[in-house]
């Protein structure tokens, strides 16, 4: 973890901000233009320094070409923790075909339930969910 880690002793806010590249460049565009602007200044003021990660710029085709690509992703999410903004479309993201051993190892990363669900919960597939009438309830 590097020293610009969020947190409370710190006078740095990181956020990570995730995405789809190609369908949220309008959200992603107006964080960078009216939002980050107005936040920073907001920051400022308290003397606390605003750091936006947005790894747009941030991953190398060097990088990308040796695998790196998650890993980079997953130490910046820790180094903003506990700040993410998650922006979700209508596409997927990148989907990696291969995950390093020292990655499985170093994350925690979700299991999937293996016994039904408990009652008045769906099933879809392999994942749990409420369906809309019972989150009403």
């Amino acid at each position: 973890m590097n020293d610009t880690t969020s947190s409370p002793g710190n006078r740095q806010i990181r956020i990570f901000v995730s995405s789809t590249f190609r369908d949220m460049v309008e959200d992603r565009n107006g964080l960078m233009t009216l939002v980050w602007p107005q936040l920073r200044k907001f920051c400022r003021e308290r003397q606390v320094e605003l750091v936006e990660v947005d790894l747009r710029w941030g991953i190398s085709q060097e990088q990308a070409t040796r695998k790196e690509t998650l890993k980079l992703c997953l130490d910046e999410i820790r180094a903003c923790r506990p700040y993410f903004i998650g922006l979700l479309g209508e596409r997927y993201g990148w989907i990696p075909n291969a995950i390093a051993p020292e990655l499985i190892e170093r994350e925690l990363w979700p299991t999937w339930p293996t016994v039904p669900p408990p009652r008045g919960v769906a099933s879809g597939g392999s994942a749990w969910y409420l369906s809309p009438h019972e989150c009403d309830a």
